[in-house]
This record gives C-alpha cells, sequence and structure tokens, in this order.
C-alpha cells in the first residue's frame, strides 16, 4: 500500500511539476507577445504572431488599459469661458470621411510605380491634427477602460491646437485638477496629455508648463503628470542667446520647459489610411525604379539665426550639384510634388528650421528617402519610435564644406542598409485610423513607451 501510495504521490508530483513548467511557458509566451506588441522584441515565430493578434484583439490582462477623462469641449466658470479642447472633430459623425478628414487631412491621389496611389494631407505645414487623432483614437481604443480602478494609464483630453493661445480661456490648474477626479500625487506620472505643437513657450497654455517649484499645490501635481508634444527638453537647446532670436517670428518663443515631456512623431502621410492601403503603398514602394536623384532638399529659408544661415549654405551648394534639387516650399498643399521629389530622391535634406524637428524627416521615411539631419538635437528626437536615428538617416554635425559630395561618397551597401531599415521602421510614423490600431503603429508605441517611464513594466 505504502508502495502504491508513493507511486501515486510521484506521479501527482510529476504532473504538478509538468503543469508548472507548463505555466511557466505560458507565461514566458505571454511576455514574449506583450514585448512583441509593443515592439520591445521581434516576433520571432508565426506561433508569437498569432498569438499577439490575439492577445491584442482581446484586450488582454497584462496590456495597458487607459481610462479617457469624458470631458467637454468648453466649460463655463465663474461667468468665463474655459476652452478645454479648441476642435475635437465631433460635428462630423464616427468614421465618416468628414471626420477622417479632419483628424488627418483629405485623400489625394500620388503617382507611385505607375499607379495612382492614396495619402492624406491637410496641409504639408498643418500637424494640428495631432491631438485630436490621440484623443479619438483612445476613445475608441480597445484597450480603453471606463474603470478607474482597471486603468493602467490615464488621458487628459485637454489641448490647444491654434498656437499662441489666448490665456483668458485656458483653464487654470485649479479648475482642471477639479475636472480630473482619479488625479492625485500617487496616479500624476500615469496621467498624460498633450500639445500638438513642439511644446515651445508659448504655444502652449501656461498649465501645461506647470512646475514642480510653483506655489500652488494644484500646478505642482500637474507638473508630475506625463505630457507630450513634437519635442521635448532634450531634442531642444535649453537656452539661446538673444543673437539667437528668430527673424520672422516673435522673439518671445523659447525651448520647452514643461516637466516630464517626451517627444512623439508627426502624422505621416500614410495615417489615417486602411491597412489594404498602407500596404499597397508598401509593396508599390517596394518596385520603384532607381531613384534619379542623388539628393533633394524642399525647404523655406526661415528659422532662429544659425538655422536660416546653414539653410541658405546647404540650398546653394544643393543647387550647384547636378545630382541635387533644392526648392522652396511655395505651396504647402502641392503634395504630389513634395511627394514625387521625395520618391526620386535617395537622401533628403532635413536641416532644422524655427525648431530641430520637421514633418519632413517623417514623410521622407514614407517615401523610403534616407533623411539627412544637421544637429546633434535632431538625433535625440522621438526616442520611442526610433531607437538610433544612425541607423534610418545620415546624422550630421552641421553643414560642412561639401554635403553632397560626401553624401555621393557613402557606399551602396550602406544605402541600402539605411533603406532596409527604413523599411521596417515606416509602420512606427503612421497613426491608425481611430477604433482600428495596428500593434507597433505610433500610437502603440507611444502607449509602450509612457508605460516604461512611468515603470508600469516592471
Amino acid at each position: 500500500m505504502a508502495f502504491i501510495l508513493t507511486n501515486c504521490l510521484l506521479v501527482a508530483m510529476s504532473f504538478a511539476a509538468a503543469e508548472t513548467a507548463i505555466v511557466a511557458t505560458q507565461d514566458a509566451i505571454e511576455a514574449d507577445v506583450v514585448a512583441c506588441i509593443h515592439g520591445q522584441q521581434t516576433c520571432h515565430n508565426s506561433l508569437l504572431q498569432h498569438k499577439a493578434g490575439q492577445v491584442y484583439k482581446s484586450s488582454d490582462r497584462r496590456e495597458v488599459a487607459v481610462y479617457v477623462y469624458d470631458l467637454p469641449d468648453v466649460i463655463h466658470r465663474d461667468g468665463n469661458v474655459v476652452r478645454l479642447r479648441s476642435n475635437s472633430c465631433s460635428e462630423s459623425p464616427a468614421g465618416s470621411e468628414s471626420e477622417m478628414a479632419c483628424l488627418f487631412g483629405g485623400v489625394v491621389d500620388v503617382k507611385l510605380a505607375g499607379r495612382k496611389l492614396k495619402v492624406r494631407m491637410a496641409k504639408y505645414n498643418d500637424w494640428k491634427g495631432l491631438a485630436r487623432i490621440v484623443f479619438k483614437s483612445l476613445e475608441r481604443h480597445p484597450r480603453r477602460t471606463y474603470r478607474a480602478d482597471e486603468a493602467d494609464l490615464f488621458f487628459i483630453p485637454v489641448y490647444d491646437d491654434i498656437g499662441d493661445p489666448d490665456e483668458r480661456y485656458c483653464p487654470s490648474a485649479e479648475v482642471l485638477v477639479g475636472l480630473l477626479s482619479h488625479l492625485n500625487k500617487a496616479t500624476a506620472p500615469r496621467h498624460f496629455w498633450l500639445t500638438p505643437f513642439t511644446g515651445w513657450v508659448p504655444e502652449t497654455c501656461d498649465v501645461f508648463n506647470a512646475q514642480h517649484t510653483d506655489a500652488s499645490p494644484e500646478r505642482r501635481l500637474l507638473a508630475a503628470t506625463t505630457k507630450l508634444a513634437l519635442e521635448d527638453t532634450v531634442s531642444t537647446p535649453g537656452y539661446l542667446e538673444p543673437e539667437e532670436n528668430w527673424r520672422e517670428i516673435q522673439p518671445k518663443r523659447r525651448p520647452p520647459i514643461a516637466q516630464n515631456l517626451h517627444s512623439i512623431p508627426y502624422p505621416s502621410t500614410l495615417s489615417g489610411l486602411g491597412i489594404a492601403s498602407v500596404q499597397e503603398w508598401n509593396h508599390a514602394l517596394s518596385t520603384l525604379p532607381p531613384r534619379t536623384l542623388l539628393a533633394s532638399a524642399i525647404y523655406n529659408i526661415h528659422g532662429y539665426t544659425s538655422a536660416a544661415t546653414a539653410r541658405i549654405e546647404l540650398g546653394g551648394q544643393c543647387g550647384k550639384h547636378p545630382r541635387c534639387a533644392f526648392s522652396t516650399l511655395s505651396n504647402f498643399d502641392d503634395v504630389d510634388f513634395i511627394l514625387s521629389r521625395n520618391l526620386n530622391s535617395t537622401f533628403c535634406l532635413e536641416p532644422p528650421g524655427d525648431s530641430p524637428s520637421r514633418k519632413g524627416i517623417v514623410d521622407s521615411i514614407i517615401a523610403g528617402c534616407i533623411p539627412v539631419l544637421f544637429s546633434p538635437l535632431q538625433s535625440k528626437l522621438w526616442p520611442w519610435h526610433v531607437d538610433r536615428w544612425e541607423d534610418v538617416a545620415i546624422v550630421l554635425s552641421g553643414v560642412g564644406a561639401d554635403v553632397i559630395s560626401d553624401l555621393a561618397a557613402v557606399s551602396e551597401a550602406r544605402v541600402k542598409q539605411l533603406q532596409g531599415n527604413i523599411a521596417s521602421f515606416a509602420q512606427r510614423f503612421i497613426y491608425s485610423i481611430p477604433g482600428k490600431p495596428t500593434p507597433g503603429d505610433a500610437l502603440d508605441r507611444t502607449l509602450a513607451g509612457i508605460w516604461r517611464s512611468v515603470g508600469l513594466d516592471g
């Protein structure tokens, strides 16, 4: 009897050990799935890819759950109008073409590899839809939760997409904190909001720039929240000398000062398109004939003094070279010209202007054109979306004596390597249609970045 009991016990222990091993294996796979979804590692086999799709669609409990505050566009306080959002595209039916145009811009046909393909473009220099895109995407996101106790992150849908807002209509810290019922010292870092601009002062309401040292407890609480903008304090000059003031815009403008600020990319021309349209674009891009231009540059002469001087010098160098084309951007709506030039160029010259970032950097990547950066600050942009700029761009410390000849000397093997990396990175710059997120897209990587920055992945 003792022998039988011992054997039964051993069998039971074997089954228990096997079950523990299975659970451990499943947990390891699930950990890989989450890492795969958030771009922390490659989806290395078909099983992992399949499970990643299942987990994403089912909003698995390991996924980042986002609570979106239900706030109106405008509120009234003490007889005054307080604008929480300047435009949320709420006048258009959800998912309608009019809403998509409000968020991403209208659909434009461009020629690529002998075919007419669709892109979205409001204006080449109009990225104000970024805040609306994030807001509407999170409103309809499969990871949205309506229970605060289930939330990993809390989104504050308060933004201004006009620029240089009138402080009379901006919310005070006291009013804003009063609307955020789940905001406290413990949850503050997990609350996030954004500006669709670069974050430079005074592009945002002053409350966005609250500091830890402010006298008001409400401002100190908001200072601890997470903020998003096109640039941050790392990717911009910390201080500008008086002679570095702008030639064309107000001299009061200065680099970002918001605390816990992270940079995220501009919406690309493929943002807001369906998966089929993006796949069609990528396929056509892979079948392009050889690009005839070595390099191209499309920009106007503006920016702070040293940036404007560099643009003049670079444009002069390009104009003298037979395989480089320089054009000023007189028509911001001429998307066909802009994309056609990018599609026909091996390198796209992207010097800083009013600030280090350019929407052109994103759209050159979408066109498979290798961006050439001219400031170390540019290589610090959007770290959640680009691990190392040297993997997808030529990074220079400034405009050298003969930039175009230097680019001509880049080996064919290096060019192909960069182009291959760009093709694999393009999805990171696409903001998907709200309600139809794609794993690894711009918003997905943003949520994963916030998740990591506040220590939730530990």
